[in-house]
C-alpha cells in the first residue's frame, strides 16, 4: 500500500534561531546547537501510538560538531530531549569524532546505539508490537530497506502509548558549540487513520462530484425527454403523411378503377356502334377509342358521325335504285321525297 508521508507544513515548529528549514516532507537543521530549542512537533491526540511500523530517513553531515545531537521522537512530552520522560528518541550523534545512531527511552534512562557514517544516509524503521516492552531501530542503508545495517533496541517501555510525533528534535542542555548539521526526512507513519481520513477526503470529493454529474444528468435528462417529445412528435407527422400518402394511393388506386372502367364502356361503346353501323369497322371504333384514352377529345358524335353518313349514302343509293325500278327519284335530294318521309 502507497501510505502518506508526513506533511511537515502542518507541524508546530519551534525554532527562535532560525536554524531549521522545513518543506513539505524535509526538516533539514544547519548550526542546531544544545543550548537552543529546534524542534517541529504534531499532536496526534492522546494514546494514538501504540504498534509502531514507523519509517523515516536520517543524515548527519561531516561538518556536525562533537556532542551534537539531531533526530525525531515519538512520546508524551512537548520540548527537546531531555524533556521527554515517556517516550523513545532516535538520534544522530556525533562521539568524539566517530558517529553513532542511537535509540533511547526517555532521557538517557536506557539507550542502545549503531556505528553509523556521516555524510551517508539512513533509512529507519522503529518497530514495536501493540503493547510490548521492547521498541527496536531497523537501520538500513538502501531505500528499499533490504540491506540491514544493525537493529539496536531498548526494553522498559511496557504498554505505554504516545501521542506526539517529532519531525525533528535536538538536545538543549544548555551547552554551546555542539552544532548539528543534517535533517530528517520522509516520515511515514504508515497511518491508517490519516489514511482513513484521505480516503474520506476523496469519497466525500467523488460524493460531490457524482452529485454534480448526477444534476447535469438530471438536467439533460430533461432535454432528453424533450428530444424524445419532438421524437413522438416528428413520428406523428411521419404518420400522417403515410396516412395521406395511403389516401392518395387509394385515391389513384380508385381513379385507375374508374378510368380503366371508363376506357372499358368507351371500348364496349365503340365496339357496339361498330357493329351496327356497317360503314364503321371495329378497327375503327377502337382507334377512335384509343383516341379517347389518349386524351384525343374526340365526341362521341364524332365517332356515331361517319356511320350515320355512310347509312344516309345507303339509303341514298337504294333510294336511287327503287326509283329507277319505279320512274320516280326516292333520294334525299328529292324535295317531293323527302316531304313524303
Amino acid at each position: 500500500m502507497a501510505w502518506l508521508l508526513e506533511d511537515f507544513g502542518t507541524y508546530t515548529e519551534e525554532d527562535d534561531n532560525t536554524k531549521l528549514t522545513v518543506t513539505t516532507n524535509k526538516a533539514e537543521a544547519a548550526d542546531a546547537d544544545r543550548d537552543e530549542d529546534v524542534w517541529l512537533y504534531k499532536d496526534k491526540t492522546l494514546n494514538y501510538f501504540d504498534a509502531l511500523d514507523e519509517e523515516f530517513e536520517i543524515y548527519i553531515a561531516a561538518t556536525s560538531e562533537v556532542s551534537c545531537m539531531g533526530g525525531m521522537a515519538i512520546c508524551n512530552s512537548i520540548g527537546s530531549m531531555d524533556d521527554i520522560t515517556d517516550g523513545v528518541s532516535i538520534d544522530a550523534y556525533n562521539y568524539t569524532g566517530s558517529f553513532r545512531m542511537y535509540i533511547r527511552r526517555d532521557w538517557n534512562v536506557a539507550d542502545d546505539f549503531a556505528a553509523i557514517s556521516s555524510n551517508t544516509p539512513y533509512y529507519c524503521t522503529l518497530v514495536r508490537a501493540a503493547g510490548n516492552n521492547t521498541i527496536t531501530l531497523n537501520i538500513y542503508s538502501d531505500s528499499a530497506r533490504e540491506n540491514l545495517v544493525d537493529n539496536p533496541g531498548v526494553a522498559g517501555f511496557g504498554t505505554a502509548k504516545f501521542r506526539y510525533i517529532y519531525g525533528f528534535i535536538n538536545n538543549n542542555s544548555g551547552h554551546a558549540d555542539r552544532n548539528f548539521d543534517g535533517y530528517v526526512q520522509n516520515l511515514n507513519l504508515k497511518d491508517a487513520q490519516a489514511h482513513t481520513k484521505a480516503l474520506s477526503d476523496t469519497i466525500a470529493i467523488s460524493d460531490a462530484v457524482t452529485t454534480k454529474a448526477i444534476g447535469v444528468f438530471k438536467a439533460d435528462t430533461v432535454n432528453i425527454t424533450d428530444s424524445f417529445s419532438k421524437v413522438s412528435e416528428f413520428k406523428r407527422s411521419i404518420s400522417d403523411t403515410v396516412n395521406i400518402g395511403d389516401a392518395i394511393a387509394h385515391s389513384i388506386g380508385l381513379f385507375k378503377s374508374e378510368t380503366a372502367m371508363a376506357i372499358t364502356d368507351s371500348i364496349a361503346k365503340a365496339i357496339s356502334l361498330a357493329k351496327s353501323e356497317s360503314a364503321l369497322s371495329i378497327s375503327d371504333s377502337i382507334s377512335k377509342a384509343v383516341g379517347l384514352i389518349k386524351g384525343d377529345t374526340i365526341a362521341i358524335t364524332d365517332i356515331c358521325s361517319p356511320s350515320l353518313k355512310a347509312f344516309k349514302r345507303l339509303k341514298d343509293f337504294t333510294g336511287r335504285a327503287l326509283g329507277t325500278i319505279i320512274g320516280r327519284d326516292l333520294s334525299d335530294d328529292n324535295d317531293e321525297f323527302r316531304d313524303l318521309k
